[in-house]
């Protein structure tokens, strides 16, 4: 009876100690996705500074030349002004006062006043035509910027933001595991827990679906490449841009269907379970401009060699959303029949 005891607590403690190490491995491994997810987080948020920051120098820099140029009109003006007046005070020929301009040798190699009021004419012409074309410019530059890049900004890196605290959500889920004894009647415990059977429970740390999806994006987007690769990045994106949406679709179908077996499998396989999501849009609220909102720039990333050597900008993302909403509309088209 002793020697049964004594074995079963050497079992015991052997189980605790396993399970020990299974805690403190689990516990690495948490530690080094969460550092994942953190060089993702920062490496995504200085994308968009980034982004930011060339937006704001452009504009600077339009507003910059926009006042050279206004500096130039307004000083080539006074100069015709003063060409104007010189040639209404300019005595007519035969004229009995002194003449009034230059005299001497300069008098010998200085224009008419006409010619002279005529070149400043057409230098202040020119530089009022480049004031014009720079104001326009620097005002279609801030109105991209206030509607169209900042609010693209802003909103990526709210997606950014959401990422990651769902990624915390799901990798703290994990780190909350604790070891729970299983129930077992025919224990040797007088109250029916065998103490030896010692396992995780996964039921006390399940995830939600929005932990799910955030774990199927941040697997996607660790990738070495995206499913969506690199190499046909340009093609893509220029397709995203055709504003026939018959030659559009073609192409699209053309580039997908040329992938390698990996990526289109893995591509089909998410557009398939993406648009049973959006035929449940009346109820999840998940359509497919959603849908392509958020897995766009996950399909596209370019992985790391691509961030280092290209900024992704505000409008790069909205045609990689723009890709994956063409696709996804008309995933039964561009995917074989026995496949969608």
């Amino acid at each position: 009876m002793y020697a049964a005891c004594v074995k079963q607590m050497v079992a015991i403690h052997e189980t605790i100690a396993t399970n020990r190490l299974q805690f403190a491995m689990h516990i690495t491994q948490v530690c080094e996705e969460l550092t994942t997810v953190h060089k993702d987080t920062d490496r995504s948020r200085k994308q968009l500074k980034d982004a930011s920051e060339r937006y704001e120098r452009a504009l600077r820099d339009s507003e910059s030349a926009l006042d050279k140029a206004k500096a130039k009109q307004e000083a080539t003006s006074d100069a015709w002004d003063k060409a104007r007046q010189a040639l209404r005070t300019d005595l007519p020929r035969g004229a009995a006062s002194p003449p009034t301009g230059p005299t001497g040798l300069s008098a010998l190699f200085a224009k008419p006043p006409e010619k002279e009021e005529e070149a400043a004419r057409h230098r202040a012409a020119r530089a009022n035509d480049a004031y014009q074309t720079q104001l326009a410019a620097t005002l279609a530059l801030r109105n991209e910027f206030q509607r169209s890049q900042l609010p693209s900004l802003v909103h990526g890196l709210k997606e950014v933001n959401d990422e990651c605290d769902v990624a915390l959500q799901f990798h703290l889920a994990n780190y909350v595991r604790v070891p729970i004894y299983k129930q077992d009647t025919d224990g040797p415990d007088a109250q029916g827990t065998d103490l030896a059977n010692v396992s995780w429970n996964p039921d006390d740390y399940a995830s939600d679906i929005h932990t799910l999806a955030s774990a199927i994006k941040l697997f996607l987007r660790s990738l070495p490449d995206s499913v969506l690769p690199r190499s046909l990045a340009r093609q893509l994106l220029q397709a995203a841009r055709m504003p026939d949406a018959r030659v559009q679709l073609l192409t699209l179908h053309d580039l997908i269907n040329g992938l390698p077996e990996p990526n289109y499998c893995t591509l089909r396989a998410v557009i398939q379970h993406l648009d049973r999501v959006a035929l449940r849009a009346a109820r999840n609220q998940m359509h497919v401009h959603n849908l392509s909102i958020v897995f766009g720039p996950t399909l596209m990333h370019g992985g790391a060699v691509a961030v280092a050597q290209t900024h992704e900008t505000a409008n790069e993302m909205h045609l990689q959303c723009r890709v994956v909403e063409v696709v996804l509309s008309n995933c039964r088209i561009i995917f074989e029949p026995d496949e969608a």
